[in-house]
């Protein structure tokens, strides 16, 4: 997994570049413990200042927080524990500036969300494995509408910024969104964003001409439950009026 946000190096001699501040994590699983190694840098230069950056991760039990922390070193480990029992863990390193706090608690599955419920300071760009992991999610309904939010759009920021294939979004979109429910959070954020690669690829119309068969068949399931027109019994939002006004533009 990849954690990154966009990151204004400054103006150079020649140019100004744009790049993000990333933290680079490898995930390994040894007996009862599932140890997770964090590491933070600009352009890999291992000369770059560090951030303080807080870290949660939940598992499939939205309501429990498996670890709070403070990242504030260029490397680190988190320890989580995937035993059965219900052991908890508090470890406490008063040598560094801040008290970091690390909860190791038993997991019921093999799926782990960070940045719980909110955009956060960094962006997450999870292993093609945990993203399967989290589709699967996403379908059982196990993840709430922020981390749905959340896991989408940070997505479309990570292609945007080169850090992975604008396929592996639309895959994302097609496996774990196709039936998605929320009108007003998550289905806004998906239109905002089809909208924005549209206008990158109207100029190549062969690719355009895939991309908006594409984009047809991905809101099929969105018009069958909305319909084309508004049912004169429901009390119907501004959000599914916005999306039963796109879907008619596109379909």
């Amino acid at each position: 997994m990849s954690f990154c946000r966009g990151h204004d190096q400054g103006k150079k001699s020649l140019d100004k570049k744009i790049s993000c501040h990333c933290i680079k994590t490898s995930d390994l699983i040894c007996d009862t413990k599932r140890n997770i190694d964090l590491s933070q840098s600009i352009d890999n230069n291992d000369n770059d200042e560090n951030w303080i950056i807080p870290i949660t991760i939940i598992n499939n039990q939205s309501d429990c927080c498996l670890t709070k922390c403070l990242m504030t070193k260029n490397q680190e480990i988190i320890h989580v524990n995937i035993n059965s029992s219900s052991s908890m863990e508090e470890q406490n390193n008063d040598n560094e500036p801040l008290i970091k706090k690390r909860r190791c608690l038993s997991l019921t599955s093999n799926w782990f969300k960070l940045n719980i419920c909110s955009g956060g300071p960094y962006r997450v760009f999870y292993s093609s494995d945990m993203l399967d992991k989290l589709t699967h999610a996403i379908i059982k309904q196990e993840l709430n509408i922020f981390d749905r939010f959340n896991l989408e759009n940070d997505m479309y920021a990570l292609a945007m910024g080169g850090f992975t294939s604008l396929v592996d979004y639309l895959r994302l979109l097609l496996n774990a969104y196709i039936n998605e429910l929320d009108d007003e959070l998550v289905w806004k954020d998906i239109e905002s964003n089809i909208i924005r690669i549209g206008t990158l690829l109207e100029y190549d119309k062969q690719l355009f001409d895939f991309y908006r068969n594409f984009v047809i068949f991905f809101h099929q399931n969105l018009y069958q439950r909305i319909g084309s027109i508004s049912n004169n019994n429901e009390d119907e939002s501004v959000a599914r009026s916005r999306l039963r006004c796109f879907l008619l533009v596109i379909l």
